[in-house]
């Protein structure tokens, strides 16, 4: 759990007149990302974004959003081959074909997406590896859970991570959603995450989603407590990608499936 204070930096928003454009999804406010100012990109991500351009234009493609092409990356990342149980790979390709398809993203949108999904197949392959060696911490029983729901900007954050400073509560904060395997030892939760919550910095740093305005609606640090969302995004089957990356085929399709598989990962 992180001690301390729970931070809520969010301005306040004012209520929209118009209402927003078709196929934009609103928070129970009425808000959506059109009443939120263009993201302005620090230097560094603006010559990425430049040197990716002229990348675009040669016939050597680093960035490749295929499907084949990720999960194979996986495998050699992790050295592991054994995806499990479950259809992920057509929540996969949907997600890649909206975001080739539906947007328009930068190279560092690209990049930034690409690691994102390289990093949800490493953890699935990492956790079926786990399950099969240790079937039996399946069987744990999980004591007491707390399930809260609610609907966007309803406060639902707020509460999560004020109830997770409790001393005799456990939330998952953002490095270890990033980074579960292996498994934190009792050392690195007394460091608070260690060199996993330093790599999470680096990456949240360099995240174009941190300076896109969603710090604005929902302010992310390493090591602060995060939704179930980030641990479906395994599924595929959650619309983080969605919040990261406007990918609206995928979402749209996402909202027509049962998430039972995705609650049940």
């Amino acid at each position: 759990a992180h001690p301390g204070s729970v931070p809520c930096r969010n301005p306040p928003l004012t209520m929209p007149s118009q209402p927003p454009p078709q196929n934009v999804l609103v928070d129970a406010h009425g808000v959506s990302r059109a009443d939120f100012p263009r993201p302005t990109f620090p230097l560094h991500l603006r010559l990425a974004n430049s040197v990716g351009a002229l990348l675009d234009r040669s016939p050597w493609q680093p960035l490749a959003l295929t499907t084949e092409s990720l999960m194979e990356a996986a495998r050699k990342r992790t050295g592991l081959d054994d995806w499990g149980e479950g259809d992920f790979r057509e929540g996969l390709e949907v997600l890649l074909r909206s975001a080739r398809e539906d947007t328009t993203l930068h190279f560092v949108g690209r990049l930034s997406l690409r690691e994102m999904v390289l990093r949800c197949l490493c953890q699935r392959l990492q956790l079926v590896a786990q399950a099969r060696a240790l079937p039996e911490a399946l069987e744990q029983p999980v004591r007491a859970p707390v399930f809260i729901l609610g609907l966007p900007r309803t406060g639902t954050t707020f509460l999560q991570r004020a109830m997770s400073a409790a001393p005799d509560a456990m939330s998952m904060p953002l490095w270890l959603l990033l980074h579960p395997f292996p498994c934190p030892t009792a050392q690195e939760w007394r460091a608070g995450g260690g060199a996993r919550l330093r790599r999470t910095e680096r990456l949240l740093r360099l995240s174009p989603t941190r300076h896109s305005g969603l710090d604005l609606r929902h302010e992310v640090r390493a090591d602060l407590p995060e939704e179930c969302s980030s641990v479906m995004a395994a599924t595929f089957l959650s619309r983080v990608f969605w919040d990261g990356w406007e990918t609206p085929g995928h979402i749209d399709w996402v909202m027509q499936q049962d998430l039972t598989p995705a609650y049940r990962w």
